[in-house]
């Protein structure tokens, strides 16, 4: 029997070289593009900050002045009976509206027996709802929101709720507060924003 030859190549070869240069073809092409890869960092939404203040006296006229920058973290001291006075800066960095939130301050202290009772008053200025025009300060009370059964024995919390938080924009909240005779202690305050 004669070789069959293909161009000048026998048959089987050049059937055996087609496969071979298909399958490698297969092979080389089995997607149609590169491959784009995307590393993303994503951070919160929301930023809470604290300052500290003289007090609210002449903030109807002055506005509000705060002896310390705004920070992660502030240190004070009074005495039982004593008030401060804070601002509470929150912050949606988030491009979208964030609503229907809470506002939770956990409060505990050294001894492990912080009570509602603790604080005689705890105090904020709503500016979301508050007409800066004519009664600036106008606080709204805090003291129905706390609860010292949240399971944790020697804290308490308060929960407060948020409506609504434009993208983008800034609220500081002027907040005071006022210790009843309590035992002497260092407090704790912690503020986040909550589902």
């Amino acid at each position: 029997m004669k070789n069959k030859k293909f161009l000048g190549i026998p048959l089987t070869l050049f059937i055996i070289g087609l496969l071979v240069v298909g399958g490698a073809s297969a092979i080389l092409v089995d997607y149609l593009s590169n491959t784009a890869t995307a590393e993303v960092e994503v951070t919160s939404p929301m930023l809470i900050e604290l300052a500290t203040a003289e007090s609210w006296e002449d903030a109807r006229t002055d506005g509000i002045s705060y002896t310390s920058g705004w920070q992660n973290s502030v240190t004070d001291a009074t005495t039982g009976y004593g008030t401060l006075y804070y601002g509470v800066k929150v912050e949606n960095l988030a491009d979208v509206t964030i609503a229907n939130k809470t506002l939770e301050i956990v409060m505990s202290n050294n001894n492990s027996n912080a009570e509602c009772e603790d604080l005689t008053s705890l105090t904020f200025v709503d500016i979301g709802v508050t007409d800066p025009s004519s009664d600036y300060y106008d606080p709204q009370n805090l003291e129905g929101l706390c609860d010292d059964a949240n399971g944790v024995p020697g804290t308490v919390t308060f929960e407060i709720p948020i409506n609504s938080l434009d993208a983008g924009t800034v609220y500081e909240y002027p907040v005071t507060m006022t210790f009843g005779n309590v035992e002497e202690a260092s407090y704790n305050f912690s503020a986040t924003l909550v589902e």
